[in-house]
């Protein structure tokens, strides 16, 4: 509390010594006082609009470069058919030691994290078990491993485009492109 009371102090001395100057000078400290203020909220101004600036302009210039230079993403499976219908079933397979479990996401290539879709697959056993999807993330906790193939099937409401299909609960993802037509 001391050196509050001596700033105040100090502050207050200054400010008496300012108005007993002539008018003059007390209109010279308050001008200069205000020319201060003004630079600073001019300069956070500038930065502000230059942000906007560079905010407006960078999305399209992004999204010009995504035709040019995709993103990279994991790459290892291969779906077969590469372009399929919306319904149908697809099959993967993988490098030879591939431990996975039987879920899958299909997301945008763009936006890889915005999973649209999860698919879980037929555990490499046609007969036992039907692949399915779901727009909510929830599957049995299976472990897979080995070339596969694994079935998944597109989602019938699987709009046409290019997704990017990887396995959603695998210790190393892996992904392939699905060409939806449909």
């Amino acid at each position: 509390m001391p050196d509050l009371k001596q700033e105040l102090q100090v502050l207050a001395d200054r400010r008496s010594a300012e108005s007993s100057a002539d008018f003059d000078t007390v209109l010279t400290t308050a001008a200069a006082r205000r020319r201060r203020r003004t630079a600073g909220w001019s300069a956070v101004a500038a930065v502000v609009v230059a942000a906007a600036v560079v905010g407006a302009v960078v999305p399209w210039d992004r999204a010009e470069n995504v035709a040019e230079n995709p993103p990279s993403h994991p790459t290892g499976m291969t779906i077969t058919p590469a372009t399929a219908r919306p319904g149908q079933i697809v099959a993967l397979t993988f490098p030879e030691a591939t431990p996975r479990g039987i879920a899958f996401q299909l997301a945008k290539p763009t936006e890889p994290d915005k999973v649209l879709y999860y698919l879980t697959s037929d555990w490499g056993d046609p007969v036992g078990h039907t692949p399915q999807w779901s727009r909510d993330a929830g599957w049995v906790d299976v472990g897979i491993s080995g070339p596969g193939p694994d079935r998944v099937v597109v989602p019938e409401i699987a709009a046409d485009g290019t997704y990017l299909l990887c396995t959603a609960n695998a210790a190393e993802q892996v992904c392939g492109l699905l060409t939806v037509e449909g």
